[in-house]
């Protein structure tokens, strides 16, 4: 870790034997997710996957996306939990004093660099977003005797950039009608659509189905994530019509997605 608190870079020996850990700390960075109430679109994310052995510290978590998540899931951590599952299988047929098999993972974290052009707090916190990770990735077989290179995504590239600090934001858990509109540039809502916003606002009722939507489609992004949850929830708990329905206008329904998505008015 360098002076700042941000990892550069952490690596694993492993005979599919460790056992990982969720996150206990905010990595430095999530500060920032937190206070633009981004939570339900970005996550502490493990360098080193849980299953795979990483720990939940700050030396092993950075702020990512649960878009770049699921990716990494994809082109990185299945084939890391494939090949220690492979290791530990094999371990367990060896006898007790035989030579084992192992498997290294190792990263390289490269740092985004500071925009002038954007806010000083979103700059304050610009250094602690990552562009990409390198990643060596290997396994020791003790017939050969030697560690042989195995294929993985490097560099893997974060696609989500740090959010965007807009200032001040608009809780959807006190919103009112004229709140609404102003913010979505649009005279057509009502006040029944404003009372289902704050529902799914923090401490609202219904704050935990949303939430739930969300994550089930956060690997579509942030702004796809918030829509699919709209095109899932009953605009009333007891209708049949969604809240997608509701609006059944495609542009305002992005419109208002994006502005969740990034932050300007807050779940």
């Amino acid at each position: 870790m360098d002076s700042t608190g941000r990892t550069t870079s952490i690596e694993m020996i492993s005979d599919g034997s460790l056992t990982g850990s969720p996150p206990a700390v905010d990595p430095t960075g999530y500060p920032y997710i937190r206070q633009l109430g981004l939570t339900n679109f970005w996550i502490r994310f493990h360098l080193i996957n849980m299953q795979a052995g990483g720990p939940g510290t700050q030396n092993n978590l950075v702020p990512a996306s649960k878009r770049d998540n699921s990716r990494y899931e994809a082109g990185v951590e299945s084939a890391l939990k494939r090949e220690l599952n492979a290791v530990a299988t094999a371990n367990a047929a060896l006898a007790a004093n035989a030579p084992r098999h192992y498997v290294y993972f190792g990263v390289d974290v490269d740092y985004r660099t500071v925009d002038p052009r954007t806010t000083q707090y979103q700059q304050s916190f610009a250094e602690h977003f990552v562009r990409s990770l390198t990643i060596n990735f290997k396994r020791y077989d003790p017939t050969a005797g030697g560690w042989k290179a195995l294929p993985v995504v490097s560099p893997f590239d974060f696609r989500d950039p740090q959010q965007t600090d807009f200032g001040q934001a608009l809780a959807a858990a006190t919103m009112t009608l004229p709140d609404l509109i102003q913010v979505t540039a649009n005279r057509r809502w009502e006040t029944d659509d404003a009372t289902f916003l704050q529902s799914i606002g923090a401490g609202g009722a219904r704050n935990g189905e949303f939430a739930r939507l969300v994550d089930e489609a956060g690997a579509l992004g942030a702004q796809e994530s918030v829509i699919h949850a709209f095109g899932q929830m009953r605009f009333r708990p007891r209708g049949a019509v969604t809240f997608a329905e509701r609006i059944d206008n495609d542009r305002q329904l992005a419109t208002l997605a994006n502005l969740i998505a990034t932050g300007r008015i807050t779940t």
